[in-house]
């Protein structure tokens, strides 16, 4: 017996409407985990952003060719990571990169310039939340976006994770053969490490916090 006319109408939309349902849905799931995370004070590290894309892509029937593709990428991410943690132990002296940027400032140093303009040390600002947003996505962000391409294209997804990574390598090696002092560590009492302070003011324990260790 066919299906009645209304009853195909209502498959058809229900069909429509699942992909925009899904991505709501999506959506939501990703900024609930992700809140959560920052309002804790929990180093949002690439092992969990995928396993919450995992979840999606279970969802939308794909979780085994998600397995597929993205195990090489977390792998290789992992071993950068690993590798990251050993550059600051070859024993090359870190550069100060202050002459340059005075050189191209005008003879001022930048981060003071800003800090002192925009940074009140009794509130959190907006440019603090805004910078604690951006600093904490630094890694989830692109790999989101990687997740975006996936879906619609794994050949778009493959060039842009394989560049992904070979940014992260020659970053790697820049560091590695070249390292340079940050503005913080260099003027320890001219330059505040504000992502800190905003911490700090916030409530939110660092004992789990990657702003400790860098």
């Amino acid at each position: 017996m066919s299906q009645p006319k209304s009853q195909r109408y209502l498959s058809l939309e229900l069909i429509k409407r699942r992909p925009r349902l899904l991505l709501a849905a999506s959506v939501f799931y990703l900024a609930l985990i992700f809140g959560v995370m920052l309002w804790r004070g929990i180093e949002i590290e690439p092992q969990w952003v995928v396993l919450a894309l995992l979840l999606i892509a279970v969802a939308m029937g794909r979780g085994r060719q998600f397995v597929q593709d993205w195990s090489p990428f977390l792998l290789l991410f992992l071993a950068y990571e690993v590798m990251r943690g050993f550059a600051g132990q070859t024993g090359i002296t870190s550069h100060d990169v202050s002459g340059p940027e005075r050189a191209l400032f005008g003879g001022q140093l930048p981060t003071l310039v800003l800090q002192h303009a925009f940074y009140n040390p009794r509130v959190i600002g907006i440019q603090d939340w805004v910078a604690m947003f951006f600093y904490f996505m630094h890694f989830p962000l692109p790999i989101v976006v990687g997740f975006v391409f996936w879906t619609n294209s794994r050949e778009h997804y493959w060039h842009f994770i394989s560049a992904l990574l070979l940014m992260s390598f020659i970053a790697f090696l820049t560091y590695l053969v070249w390292p340079s002092t940050p503005p913080w560590l260099q003027y320890q009492h001219q330059v505040v490490k504000i992502n800190n302070e905003t911490i700090a003011k916030w409530g939110v324990s660092t004992l789990s916090h990657p702003f400790t260790r860098t």
